[in-house]
């Protein structure tokens, strides 16, 4: 064995994982780019102090979990343990609120970094695949990301999944209410755990997503924000629902989906299920419509959301049936001998790249080759050698009846690319 291995709390993502990871990351682009959105790629380490003004000093991302060193600049620098202030930074930064009209939509991708206990579904190096909507105010663009994000599921067949939905307020109704949850608690502080009695002071909202359990009965008979909500925040959130409710989009009311950074305001939302075990949430995200403004930009409204893509594959997994590559190579093009496979590579090269092919190595033996082409899921094997090439014709095979056909190579473009539409070879 060898004495070099990953480090506690990273991972490899190998095959068949990696077959389920480029499923999700393909059927995600496509689905952004209908609803508008671009892709954005934010940078892995950032200046401390790009996550410790806007999730805030309170949260335990903050306060236990970033990954922070000096570099040798003396300079305090952190591996993004998030995306969404990375990516307000870049909006600000490079000035693309002026670059685009409103709405501005972008999305990243990419490894996000925690310290803490690796677990299940919860990595120290871990990925996520995020989308922010910029300068849309209104609840129409909560409820068009909540569509997309269910589309999304819907379209990885990823089924019972619960959407939970929540108004944390904003700066002019939320003091009410973190006051009156201080009142609450104030007098339970002995009974709290730990973590919740410093968020007792510092911002008592944490308190209603703690999961210990002993804290989970303290906080029975809480006050609940959507008694303290200002009209305008109360409005937007009855809206929302109205428009879920149109969308056919089931939601639950819950109160606790608090979320554990200081930047959000009104909506909050998690796509959670009961597969998971602990780490039941899926998507996450909400409104933050001070962020930009924080960062030095313009008032600027915002929502978004960021999904773990370990916790999403498992869940692909679990309605995915092997080989997870279902398309693999429509065409294998089983080259024997050099020549030939140099034959082979000008034509799949050439080949529209809608159609999905590959071609084997030229060392392998005919059976070689038929055994690749059926563990890549392939549908057709053209096989070609050197005395095909002089003659000018190939055999192609279809591989689920076995049945055969000779074409000629001054066709075999055209005749792929008549199979690959659905055509009769």
């Amino acid at each position: 064995m060898s004495t070099y291995n990953r480090l506690k709390g990273v991972h490899d993502i190998v095959p068949p994982d990696a077959f389920i990871w480029n499923k999700i990351e393909t059927t995600v682009k496509d689905l952004f780019y209908i609803f508008g959105y671009d892709e954005i790629k934010i940078p892995v380490i950032e200046s401390t102090e790009i996550f410790t003004r806007s999730i805030g000093q309170s949260s335990d991302i903050v306060g236990k979990e970033m990954y922070t060193f000096m570099d040798k600049g003396g300079r305090s620098i952190t591996l993004r343990p998030e995306g969404t202030a990375s990516l307000v930074r870049c909006y600000v930064e490079n000035g693309l609120k002026w670059k685009h009209s409103s709405p501005q939509k972008y999305y990243y991708m990419g490894p996000m970094f925690r310290y803490e206990r690796p677990q299940k579904g919860r990595m120290r190096q871990f990925y996520q695949i995020g989308a922010e909507c910029f300068a849309a105010a209104g609840p129409e663009a909560d409820a068009e990301m909540l569509f997309m994000i269910n589309e999304f599921f819907k379209k990885l067949k990823v089924r019972q999944l619960r959407l939970e939905i929540n108004s944390i307020g904003c700066k002019v109704c939320r003091p009410a209410y973190k006051s009156a949850l201080s009142e609450f608690f104030a007098h339970k502080e002995d009974l709290l755990c730990n973590d919740c009695c410093e968020r007792l002071t510092k911002n008592p909202l944490r308190i209603l997503d703690c999961k210990v359990d002993s804290c989970g009965q303290l906080r029975k008979g809480a006050p609940l924000i959507v008694d303290y909500l200002c009209e305008h925040c109360k409005s937007h959130h009855e809206r929302l629902r109205e428009l879920l409710d149109k969308m056919h989009l089931s939601f639950n009311d819950n109160p606790l989906i608090v979320r554990g950074l200081d930047y959000y305001t009104k909506t909050t939302f998690e796509f959670t299920t009961d597969h998971l075990g602990a780490q039941n949430a899926v998507a996450a995200g909400g409104r933050y419509d001070d962020l930009v403004e924080e960062f030095g930009g313009r008032s600027t409204p915002a929502i978004g959301f960021a999904l773990g893509m370990e916790r999403l594959a498992d869940l692909v997994n679990m309605v995915q049936v092997p080989p997870y590559n279902d398309n693999g190579p429509f065409f294998y093009f089983a080259a024997l001998g050099e020549d030939a496979w140099m034959y082979c590579l000008s034509i799949v090269n050439n080949l529209d790249k809608n159609i999905t092919s590959i071609c084997g190595e030229w060392t392998r033996s005919l059976k070689s080759h038929m055994n690749k082409a059926s563990s890549l899921n392939a549908k057709y094997v053209v096989m070609l050698g050197s005395d095909e090439i002089q003659k000018g014709i190939a055999t192609c095979k279809r591989l689920s009846d076995g049945s055969q056909v000779v074409i000629a190579l001054a066709h075999i473009e055209d005749f792929v690319k008549v199979v690959q539409s659905g055509g009769r070879p």
